[in-house]
């Protein structure tokens, strides 16, 4: 008994999801872990101890800095989270590389077709809202005396730029001359114009003086975040294209003619 179209394609977004989230999770924790965890010192300290200051180099000033709670439960909670987002957004990109191809006639995907869906996920899903709200470590909190930035605020900002970004990106892709020049550039203008004016941590490293610690690791953790998810954005596309080929290719287009 052959298993249906769409759940060929589930099973394959599955696969390819959770293979390019362990790859993700491991990547992260070489060097994005370890600065995400140096972070939460500072701010761990800050929250237990009210008189808790910074020395001019940086090191605090009592050295009972408090450590991260079960590192292993949240090795393996992370490991299970970029699982499933991995899954994810891998439906997303199965289901647009299955209607792409069946829309050029092609069967399967490549290899380097699939670095390109790959930086399309990136560009659409991390780098264009990541122009806007950049990742940051809890010890940006330690620049600023109020949380500027809210979480229905963030999501609701993740959202319209990645919206964009992906409109934008299919228009330049798959309209004709005039909704490329006009509707799909400007769309993807969008994020990089907003952007300009709505980069928290630059605005509060102008405006407090921090230590030299704090910054260098604020500044690592964004380039770090960035490698991490383009890595994560290519494996996923080339993995997405090569599981939608193989679900594609090995479902029967024909019924079998039954035997005299």
């Amino acid at each position: 008994m052959s298993l249906s179209l769409p759940l060929r394609l589930a099973l394959a977004a599955t696969a390819a999801g959770s293979a390019a989230g362990l790859f993700f999770s491991g990547v992260q924790s070489i060097d994005s872990l370890p600065l995400l965890m140096s972070a939460e010192h500072f701010d761990l300290y800050a929250h237990n101890h009210s008189g808790a200051t910074l020395s001019p180099r940086g090191h605090l000033h009592d050295s009972a800095a408090h450590p991260p709670a079960d590192l292993m439960l949240r090795t393996l909670f992370r490991f299970v989270s970029d699982a499933v987002i991995g899954i994810g957004f891998a439906m997303i990109l199965c289901a647009a590389i299955f209607l792409h191809n069946h829309h050029t006639h092609h069967p399967t995907a490549s290899a380097p077709m699939g670095i390109i869906w790959g930086l399309a996920g990136y560009l659409t899903f991390y780098l264009a809202p990541a122009l806007i709200y950049p990742p940051r470590t809890p010890a940006t909190d330690l620049l600023t005396s109020h949380h500027d930035i809210s979480v229905w605020k963030h999501q609701l900002t993740w959202l319209c730029a990645a919206l964009s970004t992906g409109v934008g990106l299919a228009l330049i892709a798959y309209g004709d001359k005039t909704k490329k020049l006009t509707g799909g550039l400007l769309l993807l203008a969008l994020p990089v114009l907003v952007s300009f004016n709505s980069d928290p941590l630059h605005t509060m490293l102008d405006q407090h003086r921090v230590t030299r610690l704090i910054e260098v690791t604020e500044q690592h953790y964004r380039y770090s975040a960035h490698l991490s998810n383009l890595l994560f954005w290519l494996a996923l596309g080339v993995l997405s294209a090569y599981t939608t080929g193989r679900a594609v290719s090995d479902h029967p287009t024909t019924e079998p003619e039954p035997e005299p």
